[in-house]
């Protein structure tokens, strides 16, 4: 009895290693995680995993962030405000304008009036000789609407401008403008003649309310429909006749904003050019020879 008693000695192992037990593997496609018994080698794996996930996920955010180059390349569309207008230089044009280009079209002639960034040079076409004249902006050259303007000696650069009334014209907010140092109101109301001075300072002109477009395409539209720079578009004017009459200078018809082809604005190839607008077409009748400023 006392011998099935006795003690049995107790053997001395040695603990076995601790081990790590792995989480969960959610992502049982894309990563194989060997656990390792090391506790060091198992930190060095888990960092090196973590880098790497790092690294993949900061370049899945800069490829999405990367601007993607199209088939097609850069777009060759021009959003414009498109306006049709009735004036005494041209009469119905479609004219096409933003802070880059200025577009003038006969709407039933063969004129065409076109300006662009930067150097603002304007060029007037002619679709029925085939040629184009170029007068510089630093060295102009006598256009039909500045050699008219000229010839009726107004000069309204100095003239402080403000708002007599204000409106809707196509749509578009509008300012009827008079002169602010010698206006009165009382003599809008006068219908007989009046000089082309006199008349815009004291009975005005229409323009947009807000600026849609650089200073620049909008002084050029202006000049070329005989009426002062603002940096507004010009819209509206109505001069009067010695006999009392209403004379159409300008009136806008419609508006609205279009997407255009880059190369509505381009110079046609195959055209020549001349020195003066009227060479090849209207100075051949000799009507227009008044107007060339020589």
């Amino acid at each position: 009895m006392a011998a099935g008693n006795a003690l049995i000695p107790a053997t001395s192992k040695p603990l076995p290693e601790p081990q790590i037990i792995p989480p969960p593997n959610r992502l049982p496609q894309l990563f194989k995680v060997k656990y390792c018994k090391s506790q060091v080698n198992h930190l060095k794996q888990f960092l090196g995993l973590t880098l790497a996930l790092s690294l993949g996920a900061s370049s899945i955010c800069w490829t999405q962030a990367a601007p993607q180059k199209t088939a097609r390349g850069p777009s060759t569309k021009v959003t414009c405000l498109e306006l049709h207008q009735k004036s005494r230089t041209y009469g119905n044009v479609r004219v096409l304008i933003n802070d880059n280009y200025l577009k003038i079209c006969q709407t039933n002639g063969n004129t065409i009036i076109l300006s662009k960034a930067p150097d603002w040079d304007l060029y007037c076409i002619n679709r029925l000789t085939h040629t184009y004249a170029r007068s510089e902006r630093s060295k102009p050259s006598p256009f039909l609407g500045q050699t008219v303007a000229a010839m009726e000696g107004v000069d309204l650069s100095k003239v402080r401008w403000k708002v007599f009334e204000i409106g809707k014209i196509a749509q578009l907010n509008a300012n009827h403008l008079v002169d602010g140092g010698v206006a009165n109101p009382a003599r809008f109301q006068n219908t007989g003649y009046q000089n082309l001075e006199t008349e815009l300072k004291e009975r005005g002109f229409w323009v947009s309310a807000e600026k849609l477009c650089l200073a620049q395409p909008a002084n050029h539209l202006s000049t070329l429909m005989l009426l002062p720079k603002t940096d507004r578009i010009p819209l509206r004017y109505f001069h009067r006749t010695p006999g009392g009459s209403k004379c159409l200078v300008l009136e806008t018809l419609a508006c609205k904003k279009v997407q255009v082809e880059r190369s509505e604005f381009a110079l046609p190839s195959g055209y020549k050019q001349t020195k003066s607008e009227f060479d090849g077409g209207l100075s051949e009748t000799g009507v227009m020879d008044i107007l060339k400023g020589q």
